[in-house]
């Protein structure tokens, strides 16, 4: 799901939902209080104040590159030394589970010294945004820690930890500020946000500045250009496959009709988490069908749930 830029008081604001902006606003000297009620909100860390934390140099933000589609992160140590990695994905490429396990274990490792003793590494975290559904049901929150394989589920010593955001299922009541502030998409939105909490309106003020930086600006340009060239990338190829299958069913005797084939490739379009006007876009599909349909998804997913879980939960649990 790519968000587009908000205007606000008559200026654009560029999406905080990209790694870009959401790095050049966090990273900021003055931020280091938002960063810091970020990481209690989701990791409940209980860091007391901006000066219990620094940032670990990473890649280079202003700086444009070939690989169009890069990736930026946020690393955060602690005055404990507990180690976390920051990053929202707005692409679903199909791989954030194996990645994100790739980066917690190098980031736990790499804190190792020549000599260092192995009982005195610390806790590491991920923590991950993503723009669309990775996961089955309505929790938009999940935290993941290595368990024993019982019913008792004996937690392992707590060094390790993965949290993934799921920013498409964020409920419109009763969600905490900064999932709002990331799943907000209207200026009446943002200045709802800002009047109820000092916090978000210092992340938007932030946000105003960076979004007037010229050089961001063209990075964020020619990297959300890539990215919507990826997604028509997938769509064509998606939608020839699809059409290929169809031909080799109608050979073998099955009649498929052009709507259950257009029904199915927008749904295939929604788990890859294009957005609904980049569905309509690419299908052609009416936007009342496409509704229909993601709300019959929804209700799928729900009974499947209710089922392996026992009793249906409320969003915004952890999962």
């Amino acid at each position: 799901m790519i968000r587009e830029p908000i205007t606000y008081d008559g200026k654009l604001l560029l999406p905080i939902t990209s790694d870009i902006m959401f790095k050049a606003v966090f990273s900021r000297p003055e931020s280091r209080d938002l960063l810091v009620d970020l990481l209690n909100t989701y990791l409940k860390m209980g860091i007391a104040s901006p000066e219990d934390i620094d940032l670990v140099a990473g890649e280079k933000l202003l700086r444009y590159t070939e690989d169009k589609l890069f990736r930026l992160d946020l690393r955060v140590k602690t005055a404990s030394g507990e180690q976390v990695n920051i990053e929202i994905q707005a692409v679903n490429h199909h791989d954030i589970i194996e990645r994100s396990l790739f980066y917690v274990t190098g980031m736990y490792h790499d804190q190792f010294e020549k000599g260092m003793p192995y009982n005195k590494g610390r806790r590491t975290v991920g923590l991950y945004f993503l723009c669309y559904n990775e996961f089955a049901g309505s929790h938009f929150k999940h935290s993941f820690i290595f368990r024993e394989e019982t019913v008792e589920g004996l937690p392992l010593k707590e060094l390790l930890k993965v949290v993934y955001v799921e920013l498409q299922k964020v409920p419109k009541e009763g969600a905490d500020i900064w999932s709002r502030l990331l799943t907000a998409a209207s200026e009446d939105d943002l200045k709802e946000l800002e009047a109820e909490a000092p916090l978000i309106q210092k992340a938007v003020g932030i946000m105003k500045i960076v979004s007037e930086d010229d050089e961001l600006r063209f990075i964020e340009t020619m990297k959300r250009k890539a990215v919507m060239d990826e997604y028509s990338r997938r769509a064509s190829a998606l939608s020839e496959g699809m059409a290929k299958g169809i031909a080799k069913g109608k050979v073998e005797g099955k009649v498929e009709g052009r709507e259950e084939t257009q029904q199915e490739i927008a749904l295939k379009l929604a788990e890859q988490g294009f957005s609904s006007e980049q569905i309509i876009s690419l299908t052609g599909i009416d936007a009342n069908k496409l509704a229909e349909i993601s709300q019959n998804r929804a209700a799928a997913e729900g009974v499947a749930q209710g089922s392996l879980r026992g009793a249906p939960e409320g969003p915004g649990g952890e999962g």
